[in-house]
């Protein structure tokens, strides 16, 4: 079933650049009203000035606190009246084994990237199901279902969300929310560069798609009615590999690494 967006409200977190860039510019285009949140109110000011000014709403979040994401959405009800769309895209990372990343970084990544998308969720599903109707969209990673080197950290906050988003998606069914899980590969931001610790001393650098192409794939899918979607350079095929053979796919991986 088609998911029509024009005139839809939708929260963005971690908007202020990257793929919440990229989204909240499309998503305006394609006629929805816009909720920018995230730490960087600078940058979502230069956004939201390319926007029209009835059709944008600025909100500084830090998604690792509860109170400033209920504040979030509260802003977005008392501006347009409903939230349509969230669209849980905030998330930093970390470079380095297990035995080696520092508690105290692990732990706000995770307050960001599990808790976050808690309390994104917990916020809003109460209007969703008041109004009848709602999307939540996570934004998740290949490392969501499958382990890299050097990134045991951070997958696990990610498979934390794939699991979280399978589980809700079920549970939501009865209140007519739908849920679309997207993980996406290597995507060209500034992701990589800033990434709360990294053991080594430089990003390794390996090509993937645009911000704009991610944008368009997770708009595609919203559209379509999705509840899960792999996006980047190979990435597909690495799913259903793993999926089938998880031995094989640590193999190949290894040998192209």
């Amino acid at each position: 079933m088609r998911y029509d967006l024009n005139n839809k409200v939708v929260i963005i977190t971690g908007a202020s650049s990257g793929i919440g860039r990229s989204l909240a510019e499309q998503l305006h285009q394609a006629g929805c009203r816009i909720v920018l949140a995230a730490r960087n109110e600078q940058a979502m000011g230069q956004i939201a000035a390319t926007m029209e000014a009835d059709r944008v709403l600025i909100v500084k979040t830090d998604v690792a606190d509860n109170d400033q994401v209920q504040a979030m959405v509260d802003a977005a009800i008392a501006r347009f009246g409903r939230v349509d769309i969230l669209i849980n895209n905030a998330g930093v990372g970390i470079k380095g084994s297990v035995a080696t990343v520092p508690i105290a970084d692990y732990r706000r990544m995770v307050e960001v990237n599990q808790f976050g998308v808690v309390y994104g969720i917990r916020a809003v599903y109460p209007v969703m199901k008041t109004q009848g109707q709602g999307l939540i969209v996570n934004v998740s990673s290949v490392a969501g279902f499958k382990g890299f080197y050097d990134s045991g950290m951070y997958s696990s906050t990610k498979f934390a969300v794939n699991g979280l988003s399978e589980s809700l998606g079920e549970d939501a069914r009865k209140d007519n929310i739908k849920v679309l899980l997207v993980c996406p590969g290597k995507v060209e931001t500034s992701f990589e560069e800033n990434v709360l610790f990294r053991e080594d001393q430089a990003p390794k650098h390996r090509e993937g798609i645009s911000a704009d192409e991610a944008a368009a794939a997770i708009i595609r899918a919203m559209k379509s009615g999705k509840e899960f979607i792999v996006m980047g350079k190979k990435c597909k095929p690495l799913y259903w590999l793993n999926r089938m053979s998880p031995r094989l796919t640590n193999y190949i991986i290894r040998y192209i690494y």
